[in-house]
């Protein structure tokens, strides 16, 4: 999606669509006129703009993406070659788009706008129902906790004075986060939930904010029943960092008092995982910490020696 100069003051909104990119760095235009809402972003580097408030990310599970034919002059477009490009009937954007009026009544394929909710893309499915969207194992956004308090649910290690770990109005009374205060030294402060342990594909997403770029934070870290930790993100003397294969890697560098949307796909029949930071890929396939054959556990840390003020906010933990 491109524009420039005077050509997007006009009204654009660009709703319902899958937006997938081979290339690196890819940007889509935005300002102007132009708005993004529910819209499903996949592919390597594509930056999600920041008024889409409803993205998909992940794969949009199209039946073979990337086949079908041209057509020739004579016979003109091969639109029926393109059914690749249909959703399969477990794809996630089925029944999660927004409704739009004046839509002309039928999809790309001609079937009848809508069944159930609208569904993203150029496909309409026919299927009875629809998806039946994520299963969440955890979904906390803290905005209905009361401030000063430690969050529900949650399990709290060493969150007394000096230390704390409460929900705060953080970025705002409305948008409430969990902050961690660490500090001095001292024992490991963290904030942990348990859920069934879950094998397979599972997403990982939460949004944290570092005070300082110095010490070590984990942010978060993944465990199997056994308390092997599968996977592990962390925010270390300005870098954000991935664990690959029992090495960490820097990923990129990050700002104080800066917010971060941090995603984790993985498998745990693979054992590999993709790492989207503010809705970009940063990782694909890479190879887990450590092989487990479920994931049972989330936490948020500071070790011993480790001090500062991290927020973490709308954390999410969820199957498709």
């Amino acid at each position: 999606i491109y524009g420039y100069g005077s050509f997007i003051n006009a009204s654009y909104n660009i709703r319902n669509n899958i937006l997938d990119s081979t290339q690196s760095s890819a940007v889509l235009t935005t300002g102007g006129g132009i708005s993004y809402n529910t819209n499903s972003y996949y592919g390597t580097g594509l930056t999600v703009p920041a008024g889409d408030a409803n993205p998909k990310i992940g794969d949009p599970k199209l039946v073979s993406p990337g086949t079908g034919g041209t057509g020739t002059e004579a016979s003109g477009p091969a639109f029926s070659s393109l059914t690749g490009y249909k959703l399969q009937t477990t794809s996630p954007l089925i029944n999660k788009g927004v409704t739009i009026s004046s839509n002309g009544g039928v999809d790309f394929w001609g079937d009848t706008l809508y069944t159930g909710a609208a569904d993203i893309g150029a496909d309409e499915t026919q299927v009875t129902g629809g998806g039946t969207g994520p299963t969440y194992l955890v979904n906390d956004s803290f905005d209905a906790a009361t401030t000063g308090n430690a969050p529900t649910g949650w399990t709290i290690a060493n969150g007394t004075s000096p230390n704390a770990i409460t929900v705060q109005a953080v970025p705002s009374a409305t948008d409430k986060s969990v902050q961690l205060s660490k500090p001095t030294a001292s024992a490991k402060t963290s904030m942990s939930k348990s859920f069934g342990a879950t094998s397979g594909t599972i997403t990982i997403e939460a949004r944290v904010k570092r005070s300082e770029t110095t010490s070590w934070w984990c942010l978060p870290y993944l465990y199997d029943t056994s308390g092997v930790v599968a996977e592990s993100i962390a925010m270390d003397t300005g870098n954000i960092k991935a664990n690959v294969n029992g090495t960490w890697t820097t990923i990129q560098a990050f700002t104080a008092n800066t917010w971060y949307d941090f995603k984790v796909v993985l498998d745990t029949s693979t054992d590999k995982f993709d790492f989207y930071v503010d809705g970009t890929l940063k990782l694909s396939q890479a190879t887990m910490r450590a092989a487990v054959s479920n994931v049972t556990k989330i936490e948020f840390y500071a070790d011993n020696s480790q001090t500062g003020t991290t927020n973490v906010d709308n954390v999410r933990v969820y199957t498709p």
